[in-house]
């Protein structure tokens, strides 16, 4: 409104000589003051990224295993890592979905009953899970002979993710952080750690991605 009455005010000559409008909001007051104060505004700004970034360098100490994605292998990956003394990250979008369970939420079989079992003598934790949130049990392919037959369990879907969360909760060297990663730190062919959707550098010896079949592992 300013600049329409200032170029109402002059004669046509004057109006196309200041028609730039730089020069004309550079001769206005109100347009340095406002200048001014977003400069100040800026300056503010700038410093509170600063300082927020300050507190979040101090609150992530450099991790020995950063694990991207809470599914079940994520799960296993974070607490073996934690369970053997590395200061450990768990990573994933979302915390209520930690170790989520597909639509069929068994356990067992021919070919996921040899994993469960395995990764159960390594220490793992999907079997005690299994076992702590099942609703049924059946011995698979009976009719055939004993080497075919195999135990499944289905258990509880929200009992189960609750367990696998209360059991990593309760397991030392292993922190939790609610976010998507974005991008993977790399200097010299080497990956030192992550950054996050928040912008915020998480730096780590090691970097273990399980992001799972639910996104089309990306």
């Amino acid at each position: 409104v300013t600049c329409c009455l200032l170029l109402a005010s002059v004669s046509n000559a004057q109006r196309y000589a200041i028609i730039d409008s730089k020069y004309i909001l550079d001769k206005l007051p109100e347009y340095k003051e406002a200048q001014k104060l977003l400069d100040q505004f800026s300056e503010q700004w700038q410093q509170e990224i600063d300082q927020k970034q300050t507190l979040v360098d101090k609150m992530f100490k450099e991790y020995d295993v950063i694990v991207v994605g809470a599914g079940h292998a994520g799960c296993e990956a974070a607490a073996a890592a934690a369970n053997m003394g590395s200061k450990t990250l768990l990573i994933t979008m979302n915390m209520q979905n930690i170790a989520q369970m597909s639509c069929n939420p068994a356990m067992g079989g021919i070919a996921k009953g040899q994993i469960v079992r395995e990764i159960d003598a390594l220490g793992g934790y999907s079997g005690i899970v299994t076992d702590k949130t099942a609703v049924q049990f059946r011995m698979l392919n009976k009719s055939k002979g004993p080497a075919m037959w195999s135990p499944r369990a289905q258990s509880d879907r929200w009992k189960f993710s609750e367990e696998w969360r209360l059991m990593l909760e309760a397991t030392p060297n292993l922190d939790f952080w609610q976010d998507t990663v974005k991008e993977l730190i790399v200097e010299d062919t080497s990956v030192i750690g992550v950054v996050t959707s928040m912008d915020i550098r998480i730096e780590g010896k090691s970097v273990i991605l399980t992001n799972g079949t639910f996104l089309n592992g990306k």
